[in-house]
C-alpha cells in the first residue's frame, strides 16, 4: 500500500461508518488528507502510513487543516506509533491520534462532542467546498 492508498483506506472506513468521507487532492489540502462529514458535523483526517514514529508535524498539519476547513475535529489516523511530541502538541489542539484502526471510534467522539458543544455547527456550511 502507498501513502494514497492509505488515504483511500482511511476514508473508506469512515465511509463505512456512516461518514460522507473522501481522500482529498495532493495539492491544495492544507493538511487534510481525508474530510468527512455527518449532519453539520465536519472533521479532517490526516494519514500517516509510516514505518517509524509519527511526529508533531502532521498535529499541527491536521490542526492548520481543522481551521482552514471550518471543520469541528481533527484526527491523524496512523498504522504506526507518535511520538511524545506529537501526544503533547495532540493535548494543546485538541486533535485526536490514534490507529487506523480505531479511526472509526475516534471519528464518533468527535462527533458527539462536537453535537454536545453549543453552536459547533455554526458556520459549517460558510467554508470551501470540498466536493
Amino acid at each position: 500500500m502507498n501513502p494514497f492508498d492509505y488515504e483511500q483506506h482511511c476514508a473508506l472506513i469512515l465511509k463505512n461508518a456512516g461518514w460522507d468521507a473522501h481522500a482529498t487532492h495532493k495539492s491544495g489540502d492544507q493538511g487534510a488528507d481525508v474530510i468527512a462529514q455527518k449532519g453539520n458535523i465536519r472533521i479532517v483526517v490526516q494519514c500517516k502510513l509510516y514505518t517509524g514514529t509519527v511526529g508533531n508535524d502532521a498535529v499541527q498539519q491536521v490542526f492548520a487543516a481543522q481551521k482552514f476547513q471550518g471543520a469541528q475535529g481533527a484526527i491523524v489516523a496512523t498504522n504506526s506509533t507518535f511520538s511524545q511530541s506529537a501526544r503533547q502538541a495532540a493535548s494543546a489542539t485538541g486533535v485526536i491520534l490514534t490507529h487506523h484502526a480505531q479511526l472509526s471510534n475516534a471519528a464518533e467522539e468527535l462527533y458527539y462532542n462536537a453535537l454536545q458543544t453549543p453552536h459547533a455547527t455554526d458556520g459549517a456550511t460558510d467554508h470551501p467546498s470540498w466536493s
